[in-house]
Formats: C-alpha cells, structure tokens, sequence
C-alpha cells in the first residue's frame, strides 16, 4: 500500500464531515445545526500521518475554521443540493472511467458543481484544475443525462471560488482524447517497466 500523508488524511476527514452534513441539510434544510457539524467532523477525523502533535492540532483547527466557512454558506445561500458525493462512471474507448463528484446543486439552468478543496487557492493564471472540473461535466451530461450550468472549485481555507468556463462539445472530445493518450502511456510503462525512464 502507499504512503499516506497529513494533508491526504485531512482532505478526507473534511470531504467525509461534509458529506454527512449536506445529506443532513439535504432532507431538512431549515434546520442546519453548527454543533452537528462539528460534531460529524469529529468523528470524521482521521488521526493517520500527521508527523506530530503540533502539526495535527494546526489542521485540526484549520479544519474548525473551514467548517464555520461551509455552515455560513450554507446558512446564507441555503442552496437546492442535488447530488453528493455521487458516483458516476463513463465508457471511455475500450476502458471504463470511474470517479466521483464532490457536490452538485440545482442553479436556474442546470447544475452547478462544486469541489471541495482545502489546500491554498491557485494562482489566477493558473489552468491546471480545468480537465478535473471538465470531466465531471462530462459525467453530468452523460452518465447523469444533466444540464451543467457551472463547474466551481471552492477553497475553503480561503473561502476563495474559482469558476471554470463549462466546456464546449468539442473541448469534451478533446478532453477524452487526452485522457486515453494518458491511459494508454500508463498502460505502456506498466507493461515495459519504464517508469524510471
């Protein structure tokens, strides 16, 4: 098995706590309650990785801080929730992708989907997180059969939303073409062990 590490635990802890809570808020909300949260966070905790006791209640505390983010959003926008954490699995040339979507929520013309992210806000120049919002495009419209209407990232630490421009039909064509060249060097470097090359 591979190493873990603190952020990869606390990234999951933070993903878990607020799963629980949006499917809580999902059938009842009116009623979103900060205690619950913090209470679903704590037994979401994953106590793994963490090189010391310092640095655990330094996440730990970053955690608490972006839960009050959520819950204030949350409280604030009182946003229709379609989906969490949904599942979704596509046909991609001879292979099947799988993968998962942090939250989806029903917006005037489509969905807006949403990922969590707890680590620091990118750079504005920065594009490299536009195919992992595309692909779940792609997954809403086709494993979903949904109407995208948004695809956000949103950085809890800083409260920071960054939008991705929803992709055209040939830019998700595009995208799979890049994913099976991907693929397909995987499986060549697996198959002829040239992964040190």
């Amino acid at each position: 098995p591979m190493p873990g590490s603190a952020q990869l635990s606390f990234g999951k802890t933070i993903h878990k706590a607020l799963q629980l809570f949006a499917e809580k808020y999902q059938t009842n909300p009116k009623k979103p309650n900060l205690k619950l949260l913090e209470q679903l966070y704590e037994e979401s905790w994953i106590d793994e990785w963490y090189a010391d006791k310092k640095i655990k209640e330094e996440y730990r505390e970053a955690g608490k801080k972006m839960l009050h983010t959520f819950y204030d959003y949350l409280t604030s926008s009182k946003p229709n929730i379609k989906y969490i954490e949904a599942d979704f699995k596509l046909n991609l040339g001879p292979y099947k992708f799988k993968g998962k979507v942090d939250r989806a929520d029903w917006v005037a013309d489509g969905l807006r989907i949403i990922d969590y992210k707890t680590g620091k806000s990118p750079k504005p120049k920065d594009k490299s997180g536009l195919d992992q919002l595309r692909i779940y495009q792609w997954a809403a419209q086709e494993a979903w059969q949904e109407k995208v209407n948004s695809l956000d990232y949103w950085y809890l630490k800083d409260n920071d939303w960054v939008e991705v421009e929803p992709a055209k039909p040939e830019e998700i064509e595009t995208l799979k073409t890049g994913l099976l060249g991907t693929i397909d060097e995987i499986r060549h470097a697996i198959q002829y062990d040239t992964f040190s090359e």
